[in-house]
C-alpha cells in the first residue's frame, strides 16, 4: 500500500448493510445483537482501512462501532471517514444532533470534531465514552 500522501491512491467510502453486529474483543469475534445496520467503509486501493455503523431514530444519529485494523491507523482514515459521516448526516438527512459512543482509542478523535462528552461508564475491562454533537 502506498504512503497516504501519494495522491495515486484510490480512496472511496463504501455503503454496506448487515443484519447482525459483531465485536472483536481480545481480538476474536462474537455476536452482540442482531439488529439492522448500515455501515460505511473506507476502501484504499479496494482494501477496507476503516469501517463505521450508524442508525437513525427521528432526529437522532447514532454513530458507533467503529474499527480499523492495527496496520492502518494513525495515517488519518477513521477521519475521513468520520468527516464523511457528519457531513452526509448533515446534508442528506433530518438529524438535529449526532451521539456517538467510543472507547479510549477514538476517545480523541471524537472530541476533535467537536463533540461534547455527556458521560462515561467504567466496565470491568474497558471504559466507554458517551459524546453528542447538535448539527443544526
Amino acid at each position: 500500500m502506498k504512503d497516504r500522501k501519494n495522491n495515486s491512491m484510490s480512496l472511496k467510502i463504501k455503503q454496506i448493510s448487515y443484519d447482525l453486529a459483531v465485536s472483536f474483543s481480545k481480538g476474536e469475534p462474537h455476536l452482540i445483537h442482531k439488529k439492522k445496520f448500515v455501515y460505511h467503509g473506507l476502501y484504499v486501493d479496494d482494501v477496507l482501512v476503516s469501517i463505521m455503523a450508524y442508525d437513525i431514530n427521528k432526529q437522532k444519529a447514532k454513530l458507533h462501532s467503529f474499527y480499523t485494523p492495527k496496520e492502518f491507523r494513525g495515517r488519518g482514515y477513521f477521519s475521513d471517514l468520520f468527516r464523511f459521516m457528519i457531513k452526509t448526516l448533515k446534508d442528506k438527512t433530518d438529524v438535529k444532533y449526532m451521539l456517538v459512543d467510543c472507547l479510549d482509542d477514538s476517545k480523541g478523535i471524537v472530541e476533535r470534531f467537536g463533540f461534547e462528552l455527556l458521560r462515561e461508564k467504567q466496565f470491568k475491562h474497558f471504559k466507554v465514552y458517551y459524546f453528542r454533537k447538535d448539527i443544526t
